[in-house]
């Protein structure tokens, strides 16, 4: 996810949203709707605006795993916030059972003047925020009733400083409560030397001593004097991405990092672990990336790129909008572009900062190729305007539904609003396949099952010091290589003997022991099939013989 950036710009022009749709679109949800159409069911007549005191904006949102939308906003004047967090139910009241009818507030006068907040949820309905006052990230946990976390920091809240100005870049949450944070600081006397930070927490909210020595890498992209992170990604093998910008001597480029799990940079992205990617002309900045279901990094941004598509070694990649990048002529504005990668799709939303009395936002789609989406409102495009004094959208998620939430601010008040993204239409994923016989109805996928398929590779090794076998199942798609079971298997004349049957970790990491005696040894993974997911198929790994 990411953190929005807050910058004055000399023009104020239009907010773009664009909807990448990556090998899948959303589920059916009405032969009346029109893909882009405000959603009738969300608080009556498709958005609302909350209240939650004085000028309020919703800085980023997220979708729980019973459809419940949780938004983290800040409120009051440019030197003086407080941040709250607000959780809504599928239909857009609030929850009242979460903290106090609905609105959690955390700790007063927490966001610094030009900083923002991101949010993060784990599988049992805890949230975690980061935000940014000062020199320090606050990292917030809450229960999933709105309560602080006693088991997080031991009060629910823990603050990592820098010493000099930061900012929040983004935020992402591992399943085992595992906490990445992006960053940027900014030189005390100098403003425009700043290096991006990337703290981990454990699941418990401490600095995590095994990444980078002390829980914290810092990193400047080649020949910059300046680097900004505005976007972070976690991959399913643990290594994170992180997007930005790298400038010097008045020129700024798209950029990109790639970290390994223990936090140095992976030398098999772009052969030093980062990207920086120069054009002529305009400025180019990322303000998110996301990974689609093949692993590649989609980038959002500003200005003459637009949405960006990286293979998984770092290269742009040339198939996508017949070049690389889909720009939608905002080259001057400083747009800033929110990605978000929720199942197999891709979400971007820019615009111009506070200030501009006369805006709104315009959402759009993509293709899977990057071509222009005709079905999507017969041209690919939607303006929504809701006040005069104008509209922004800083964040967005995708309901299971495939329904498109977007928040931000309208007037002095939180926005949220909902869109419909299909018409109804039997084939709500594109795979030529109806709905109707379609196992995996929201996952492109041209099998007769209509789900997409996924290969694994299944690393295999043994220990030394014990008898102790160990290895990893890895896949492009992380639903493939989490809690899947693995068998240890010693060949024998006839038939091979299961040894051990152990179940890989979030990230495809097993252990297994065993009393060992000569012979052949590997490791098996049977394929199997989830309905909404796909195939994946069968791994067996090299052989250790011992003799």
């Amino acid at each position: 996810m990411r953190a929005r950036a807050k910058r004055w710009v000399t023009l104020c022009r239009l907010w773009l949203l664009v909807t990448v749709t990556v090998a899948a679109g959303g589920v059916t949800s009405g032969a009346s709707a029109t893909p882009g159409d405000l959603d009738p069911s969300f608080s009556r007549d498709g958005f609302l605006r909350l209240d939650i005191g004085g000028r309020s904006a919703a800085d980023a949102v997220a979708i729980d795993g019973a459809s419940k939308i949780v938004v983290a906003a800040t409120t009051g004047s440019l030197s003086q916030r407080s941040l709250s967090v607000a959780r809504l139910n599928a239909n857009g009241r609030l929850d009242r059972g979460f903290a106090h009818d609905g609105i959690a507030e955390l700790e007063p006068d927490l966001v610094a003047l030009g900083d923002a907040s991101d949010i993060g949820l784990l599988p049992d309905g805890r949230v975690v925020v980061a935000a940014a006052g000062g020199s320090e990230i606050v990292v917030s946990r809450l229960l999933a009733d709105g309560r602080p976390d006693p088991s997080f920091a031991g009060d629910g809240a823990v603050e990592i400083s820098f010493g000099t100005p930061v900012g929040v870049g983004g935020i992402v949450v591992a399943a085992d409560g595992t906490t990445s944070v992006a960053g940027s600081t900014t030189g005390v006397s100098d403003r425009s030397s700043g290096e991006i930070v990337l703290a981990q927490l454990t699941p418990f909210g401490e600095l995590d001593s095994s990444y980078s020595g002390d829980g914290v890498a810092t990193y400047r992209f080649p020949e910059a004097t300046d680097s900004d992170a505005s976007g972070i990604a976690l991959q399913s093998d643990g290594a994170t991405l992180v997007a930005g910008s790298g400038g010097a001597g008045g020129e700024t480029d798209l950029a990109v990092a790639r970290f390994e799990p223990d936090g140095d940079l992976d030398p098999t992205f772009s052969e030093d672990g980062s990207v920086r990617l120069t054009a002529e002309g305009d400025p180019d900045l990322s303000s998110d990336v996301a990974l689609d279901s093949a692993g590649r990094a989609v980038l959002a941004g500003c200005c003459s790129r637009g949405v960006l598509r990286l293979e998984p070694d770092g290269d742009v990649d040339q198939t996508f909008a017949q070049g690389g990048s889909r720009g939608y002529g905002f080259s001057s504005d400083l747009l800033e572009l929110d990605a978000v990668d929720r199942i197999n799709t891709i979400l971007n939303v820019g615009g111009c900062s506070r200030g501009c009395l006369d805006r709104n936002y315009v959402l759009a789609r993509l293709n899977q190729d990057g071509s222009v989406d005709r079905r999507f409102s017969g041209d690919g495009l939607v303006s929504q305007d809701f006040a005069l004094h104008g509209d922004a959208a800083y964040d967005m998620a995708i309901q299971q539904n495939g329904r498109i939430v977007v928040v931000g601010q309208s007037g002095r008040q939180v926005l949220v609003a909902r869109h419909e993204v299909s018409s109804g239409k039997p084939d709500a994923d594109g795979d030529r396949r109806r709905d109707r016989a379609d196992r995996c109805p929201t996952r492109y996928g041209r099998t007769e099952s209509g789900c997409p398929k996924f290969s694994r590779t299944l690393s295999f090794k043994r220990s030394r010091a014990a008898d102790l076998f160990s290895g990893r199942l890895r896949s492009r798609d992380d639903k493939c290589v989490n809690r899947r079971r693995i068998e240890v298997r010693l060949e024998l004349p006839g038939f091979d003997k299961i040894l051990r049957e152990v179940t890989t970790d979030v990230f495809g990491r097993w252990k297994a022991d065993a009393a060992l005696s000569p012979g052949v040894y590997y490791a098996m993974v049977d394929s199997d099939f989830r309905p909404q997911i796909g195939k994946c198929g069968e791994a067996r790994s090299n052989e250790i013989t011992i003799r």
